[in-house]
């Protein structure tokens, strides 16, 4: 494991290219050295007029000294907030010449930077938002706020602006390119040949697709009213293209199947019979047609406008079909003013089959048999879901209709996993009661396999020999990872996926990660995370990740290891870093104690990685396969001129001798010896942020920013909540008791003046821990929950469901009713404990707020002023959760500041 160092920043040449607007970068900071010069000068002619004529040149030796020796740094003020930058938007071209970033400045221009690795010129663009390279490395596509665009050549030091480009794609190869003009241009379509810098122009295109992975365009034109579908092996040149259809109606949903053979599209026609399906087969000339119009059993269906899918064998088409007779009932109730029927026993509350009434009634899969013409409605029932596997051979059948009042207070409802053979149209029971959750199953990506997560274990079904493997029996139900310390509320990581052609399994279980290989029945693991004290997570990358279904809660993902696919890390001291886990194991990239915030991966082995420290501003790394690494940029060097605090892991023990982790985060101006005030910030867990860098800006969204505290002389504390037996409420209070006491050992802060503050959930952990100590001499709350049983009894709008679920489960895990534990509820209800409140509360919500109701924080707020305490309430009528208008969060921002300072300073 490597030790951290700061690294110098790799050599680079005067970047020539950057335009007269610039960046918002190179603007400010010479701004900012101008103004630190002119202030230096003056200091200097005081001195001078001071000491007397004779002195003149040993001051003047002393000023051009200065910069060697270093100035005395200076505290951060609120109008030096604009010099800092945050670094988004990493890329890097397949031959690691080239590299690019943007500097978003939260009240500047942001600025996209285009940089060689190497020596020599660069380019800067204001306003530029992201970009992306093709394979060979050589040109670059600059995406511009306002929706414009820039190709640049990056070896003849071109930039060619692209008028009017509404979508863009580089082929797979990186030699072509493809521009499409808006409409209220002319509709062309531009094919750069980037090899030969050659372009050829495609008028009136209305739709194009460019196959994944050859070099086949396919196009939609529109003439005098009169559509045609085309296509063109750019390979070979533009000459005739074959005309594969000529309709009086629009094309739409153009697609190629894997191989390139087979075009498949969809015709609107009239609005009385919906669309038609048309399938070619480029090799034969065959022309397959679908017209539901007619079609026994399918009257009054249409054909959607959802694009539809190919099998690889292009015997097979999954589309959506349309129950016109139920376009009414998607689209609202028959009256609006009609009387609502609530039942006790409905398997959804009203308000949740209102939000589901358009996928009940909506467009249902259903599959094309080539051969025999036969259409299959795969989906029966308004509730019945259906995920097919890439080959459109398989598929997992689930139903979002149960009655499971239990099992959705535990966290989610529960449905039966039936497997589906496409092929013959048989069905199969697989498991009942499996939780409908985000990653709990899914289908393989060739079909051979439906796993499925139960009770902290996998479960792999055999859709050919339909016998069902038990994946994780010797890990005893240690499959997933506990939330938040509970072990009985295990849950998959989501990252869960399959090697090369359904192979092997690959899951996370602990630390570790694990393949299985039904083939043999063989479990193995990967990774010695529990031995290096080192936890593994695959990294969600391009490289690593291919989804290919359509249902973001059943999808699962395809690895290739003989490739190598990235894992993330972090270890017991909150160090982190990337390994590469290939064929012959896992090897280490880059490992210590900074964070990693991203990554991005060249064909040549090489990486991009981002790095970062509390005190280390933001920097990239270019790290070969060695974990040799070269500093290519260092975001905000200024930050050197500035006072600045650093972190430290705090490790304690709580009441019961559980063991307990906390961030600490020094004041900017700390000297050893002087007590600090020192505010609590609470959500959840929090120490892994420990290396995280935080720049000082008045916009944030969770309203509150670490460093906009310890750069005005504040300690911060972050310590780690885990849920106890009692409830969150006692839990937050005896974590929060523990760490505090522990940082008060130090003997850097003064007990005398601490702070609370947190926002959501943190919002109700603040509320519940000033209800039963006075320890605190100033607290903020920001949309937190205060009344527990009129939360648990009150709508959820974003769910469109009671709180209930989320009190007895997800976050806040009570794992029981309230009226099997009415004590236990009201023990850990904020509300009930006000008249125990003497500690001065701000509070915020935001009117429109649909997670946290704006009453919450009323009532709170109503029962302090009626008990006579210190309360101030922040209402911001047009914001929701969280607070999007910059004006708004700059107010609250510096509102909660001066709360802590007014009672804490």
């Amino acid at each position: 494991m490597e030790g951290y160092r700061y690294p110098a920043p790799h050599t680079r040449g005067r970047t020539h290219h950057q335009s007269r607007s610039g960046g918002a970068e190179p603007r400010i900071l010479i701004q900012y050295q101008k103004k630190m010069w002119t202030n230096r000068f003056k200091d200097m002619l005081k001195r001078m007029v001071s000491l007397g004529k004779r002195s003149w040149l040993c001051v003047v030796w002393l000023a051009m000294a200065a910069p060697v020796w270093g100035q005395a740094k200076r505290q951060v003020q609120t109008s030096d907030y604009r010099l800092w930058s945050r670094t988004y938007g990493e890329a890097i071209s397949n031959d690691a010449q080239w590299y690019a970033y943007r500097s978003h400045y939260p009240q500047l221009v942001d600025t996209l930077f285009l940089r060689p690795t190497g020596k020599g010129t660069g380019y800067a663009f204001a306003h530029g938002l992201s970009g992306r390279f093709n394979a060979t490395g050589r040109w670059f596509l600059v995406n511009i706020k306002g929706g414009d665009r820039i190709l640049v050549d990056l070896k003849n030091q071109r930039k060619y602006p692209l008028a009017h480009a509404y979508q863009v794609r580089f082929s797979k190869d990186g030699r072509y390119f493809i521009q499409a003009t808006d409409p209220a241009n002319g509709n062309g379509l531009i094919v750069w040949d980037l090899k030969r810098s050659k372009r050829d122009t495609l008028k009136k295109v209305k739709r194009f697709k460019l196959h994944k992975q050859r070099n086949l365009l396919a196009y939609a034109a529109e003439r005098f009213g009169k559509w045609t579908l085309s296509y063109i092996d750019l390979d070979k040149g533009f000459g005739d293209f074959p005309t594969l259809s000529i309709v009086n109606s629009p094309i739409r949903n153009i697609s190629w199947d894997a191989s390139g053979r087979f075009l498949l599209f969809s015709i609107s026609d009239t609005h009385d019979h919906g669309a038609r399906l048309l399938l070619y087969d480029l090799a034969t000339g065959d022309k397959r047609t679908l017209d539901l119009k007619g079609r026994k059993g399918f009257q009054g269906y249409w054909i959607t406008d959802a694009a539809p899918r190919i099998s690889p064998d292009g015997k097979r088409v999954l589309f959506r079909i349309w129950d016109q007779r139920n376009k009414e009932l998607s689209q609202g109730p028959p009256d609006p003013k009609a009387v609502q029927l609530w039942g006790g026993r409905d398997s959804l509350m009203f308000p949740h089959r209102e939000a589901n009434r358009a996928a009940d009634h909506g467009p249902k899969r259903s599959l094309w048999y080539i051969d025999t013409d036969e259409v299959v409605r795969l989906e029966q029932g308004r509730s019945e879901r259906v995920v097919v596997d890439s080959g459109l051979e398989h598929a997992l059948v689930y139903s979002t209709g149960y009655y499971d009042l239990e099992g959705r207070a535990k966290g989610s409802e529960t449905t039966e996993i039936h497997a589906m053979d496409l092929r013959s149209g048989k069905r199969k029971s697989i498991t009942q009661g499996q939780p409908n959750s985000m990653g709990h199953s899914h289908i393989s990506p060739n079909g051979k396999y439906i796993g499925y997560f139960k009770n902290g274990d996998w479960y792999l079904y055999d859709t050919q020999t339909q016998k069902t493997h038990w994946v994780t029996q010797d890990l005893k139900g240690k499959a997933g990872r506990a939330y938040r310390g509970i072990e009985n509320f295990r849950a998959p990581i989501g990252t869960e996926g399959w090697t090369r052609r359904d192979k092997d399994f690959l899951f996370l279980a602990g630390p570790d990660l694990w393949r299985y290989s039904p083939g043999q029945a063989e479990l193995r693991r990967l990774t010695q995370g529990k031995e290096l004290k080192v936890g593994y997570d695959i990294h969600r990358g391009p490289f690593e990740l291919t989804s290919k279904h359509d249902d973001p809660y059943y999808t699962t993902f395809r690895y290739d290891l003989d490739k190598g696919i990235l894992l993330e890390t972090l270890d017991q001291k909150m160090g982190s870093g990337y390994t590469l886990l290939d064929s012959s194991g896992p090897h280490t990239i880059t490992q210590g104690d900074f964070k990693v915030q991203g990554i991005v991966r060249a064909a040549k082995g090489k990486y991009l990685i981002k790095k970062e420290r509390f005190e280390v501003p933001t920097y990239l790394g270019l790290h070969d396969q060695k974990g040799r690494e070269t500093v290519l940029f260092r975001s905000n060097p200024h930050q050197k001129d500035f006072q600045w605090g650093r972190s430290e892991l705090m490790e304690y023990r709580d009441a019961k001798g559980r063991p307990l982790k906390g961030a600490l985060y020094y004041p900017a101006d700390y000297k050893k010896g002087d007590v600090y005030p020192m505010v609590v910030h609470v959500y959840e867990v929090r120490s892994t942020g420990l290396h995280a860098y935080h720049i000082p800006t008045p916009y944030e969204h969770p309203n509150f920013n670490i460093a906009n505290f310890t750069t005005q002389g504040y300690f911060v504390f972050e310590p780690d909540i885990y849920l106890e037996d009692e409830g969150p409420g006692r839990a937050a209070l005896s974590h929060i008791r523990a760490g505090v006491a522990h940082v008060l050992q130090k003997g850097d802060v003064d007990h005398e003046r601490l702070g609370l503050t947190g926002y959501s959930f943190g919002g109700y952990e603040t509320l519940s821990v000033i209800g039963r100590t006075d320890m605190f001499k100033a607290a903020y709350a920001g949309a937190g929950i205060a009344d527990l049983m009129g939360f648990y009894l009150g709508m959820h709008a974003y769910s469109h469901e009671g709180g209930l679920f989320q009190l007895e489960s997800q976050q806040f895990q009570m794992q029981k009713p309230f009226y099997s534990d009415q004590e236990l509820f009201l023990n850990n209800s904020p509300i009930h404990w006000a008249d125990h409140i003497n500690t001065p509360l701000l509070l915020s919500t935001g009117q429109r707020d649909r997670m946290v109701d704006w009453e919450q924080s009323f009532r709170m707020y109503l029962a302090l002023r009626r008990l006579g305490k210190e309360v101030l309430l922040l209402v911001y009528p047009e914001e929701d959760h969280i607070n999007m208008d910059p004006t708004n969060q700059r107010d609250l921002n510096k509102r909660v500041l001066d709360w802590f300072d007014k009672y804490l300073k």
